[in-house]
């Protein structure tokens, strides 16, 4: 049981795949898509990733799920 389990965590979170590459074109292509204000992508991109932001001392702080996150960069192809 201890065993499957850390094999389905292995598969939930890629994140061993992820590489400078892959960050750097999910990056540029948020970025792209967040500057397009008429698509509502940003939004939407937020709600699923973000769960809450908080300001502290003039900075936004994002908090997340980070298996969603590292699956949604893993899957770029940079």
């Amino acid at each position: 049981m201890i065993q499957l389990s850390g094999i389905q965590r292995q598969q939930q979170l890629p994140v061993k795949n992820i590489t400078n590459r892959h960050i750097e074109a999910f990056c540029a292509a948020l970025k792209k898509r967040f500057n397009d204000s008429d698509s509502g992508f940003g939004k939407g991109y937020i709600r699923l990733l973000v769960d809450e932001i908080r300001i502290e001392n003039n900075q936004a702080v994002m908090t997340g799920n980070y298996g969603a996150l590292a699956q949604t960069v893993s899957t770029m192809n940079p």
